[in-house]
């Protein structure tokens, strides 16, 4: 979470907000807005990865929620990690999307599911699909199997 500019290591900086530093960055970039070490991947330093978000001092990089996203490299605050929007969902950490309900369930926004349309049915996020749960069978308008 730390990079020194001193050549004798004297003193460290923490990384900078949207970065990650794993404690082998020598140096920084002069005179750029952000302060972002001179050579990423040969002193130790990142860039944050989309899907996550990197404060201040930052060795690791945090994940956004179940329920949101973020499709942005370089962010520093959890409120760069935006709610699934309804109608989607997602149920893991760290994404840069969210995933489409499909056509037989809905969601409002900020979901880690969808809710399926119908009784005795449950929602597959593998596929987005809902499925009967056990014991049921779909009919179709006409009362048919």
């Amino acid at each position: 979470g730390y990079f020194g500019a001193d050549p004798l290591r004297l003193s460290c900086e923490k990384c900078f907000e949207g970065f990650l530093c794993f404690g082998v960055t020598s140096s920084r970039a002069y005179g750029t807005t952000r302060g972002d070490p001179t050579d990423l991947a040969n002193e130790g330093g990142v860039i944050c990865p989309v899907g996550h978000f990197c404060p201040l001092g930052s060795f690791k990089a945090s994940p956004c929620g179940k329920g949101t996203y973020n499709q942005n490299s370089g962010s520093y605050n959890a409120s760069n990690c935006t709610k699934c929007p309804e109608n989607y969902f997602n149920n893991q950490t760290g994404q840069d999307t969210c995933y489409p309900c499909g056509g037989t369930s809905y969601s409002s926004d900020d979901q880690t599911f969808c809710q399926c349309k119908g009784r005795n049915r449950v929602f597959q996020s593998s596929d987005s699909a809902c499925r009967c749960i056990p014991g049921y069978v779909i009919f179709d308008s006409g009362g048919n199997p």
